[in-house]
């Protein structure tokens, strides 16, 4: 079928997402009254539905039959007569999208394993949305990257600092974090991983569902409110209930959450959210455990409570904060 070279254009620009609400109008407006094009889309997708996994042309065709159902319960719609996909054709530009986008991915290319990758600053965090529609939250000094076969081939997640998860369930393709020394694998959940290069420690924290930790020696199955500990150092693995497993994702909301952990422990935090380095004057000082949650709102308001806290003083001399008794 020959499609004219205007409307190939307009449909680039749609899909770029670069077209004008003029031109959207037209390319839908082309397509809903050229009965030949809805019949050749439907021939495209009978070909393809046969190349892609199951998972894919599940979520595709779910999609469009939800996308459909909506339309026949509207008042006044009104059923369009030769087959699905013409009953669908005010909803066929997003089908168009959703095969283009699946049908690119699944091409093989040079760059098909080129990584998909996010990398958050110090003092800086970032939001989102990956293809399959899990939301992510990445704290600071943190790098987020996946290859372009995600939520086709796999969907694997590659994480070197922190990050909230709320996975959106898919029986076919598990959703896996890996880092360096654990693997973490959601079963339809909500969860933080933190595994900075830097710390002795990797853990994760289960908010809601459930989560299969493997670490070198071990895998976990995570219960809400639990919180799985890997030593890098010692090679062990501990899992400890926390009172609100939700304050482990509060640096989402500028608050810093610390469980018995040391002054030099939370100098780090300090440092990645603020891009300040932290120094002790003496180890006895460094070596001080807290509990508690802080408003990390300002980089001042944080340094004076922690001295208050620690009975300790601070200076700052070249660009560097210092802690004394």
């Amino acid at each position: 079928m020959l499609i004219p070279d205007d409307y190939l254009l307009l449909f680039d620009r749609y899909m770029a997402g670069k077209a004008s609400e003029a031109e959207t109008a037209c390319l839908k407006d082309w397509i809903k009254n050229n009965p030949a094009l809805a019949e050749w889309l439907e021939q495209q997708v009978d070909a393809s539905a046969s190349e892609m996994d199951p998972s894919t042309r599940h979520r595709i065709f779910g999609a469009v039959n939800r996308q459909i159902t909506e339309v026949r319960t509207q008042p006044g719609s009104k059923r369009i007569r030769s087959g699905w996909l013409q009953l669908a054709a005010m909803l066929l530009l997003p089908l168009m999208s959703a095969l283009g986008v699946y049908m690119y991915m699944a091409k093989p290319t040079q760059d098909a394993q080129a990584p998909y990758r996010i990398a958050v600053d110090y003092g800086q965090k970032a939001e989102v949305t990956l293809p399959d529609g899990t939301k992510v939250w990445l704290n600071s000094k943190s790098v987020l990257s996946c290859s372009t076969g995600f939520n086709t081939a796999d969907r694997n997640i590659y994480l070197t600092g922190e990050a909230f998860f709320e996975v959106v369930p898919d029986k076919y393709l598990p959703f896996r974090v890996v880092t360096k020394d654990v693997t973490v694998e959601a079963l339809g959940t909500s969860f933080v991983v933190k595994a900075y290069d830097e710390d002795n420690t990797v853990s994760s924290i289960l908010i809601e569902g459930k989560v299969r930790v493997a670490t070198p020696h071990k895998q976990v199955l995570l219960q809400p409110s639990q919180r799985l500990e890997y030593d890098k150092d010692i090679q062990e693995t501990t899992v400890a209930p926390v009172a609100n497993a939700a304050d482990y994702a509060a640096w989402r909301n500028n608050e810093l959450r610390f469980e018995n952990e040391s002054l030099q422990e939370i100098a780090k935090e300090i440092e990645r959210a603020y891009a300040v380095e932290i120094l002790f004057e003496s180890e006895e000082l460094a070596r001080q455990r807290f509990t508690g949650t802080l408003n990390n709102s300002s980089l001042q308001h944080v340094l004076n409570i922690i001295a208050i806290t620690a009975s300790s003083n601070f200076t700052i001399k070249n660009e560097q904060i210092i802690f004394h008794k």
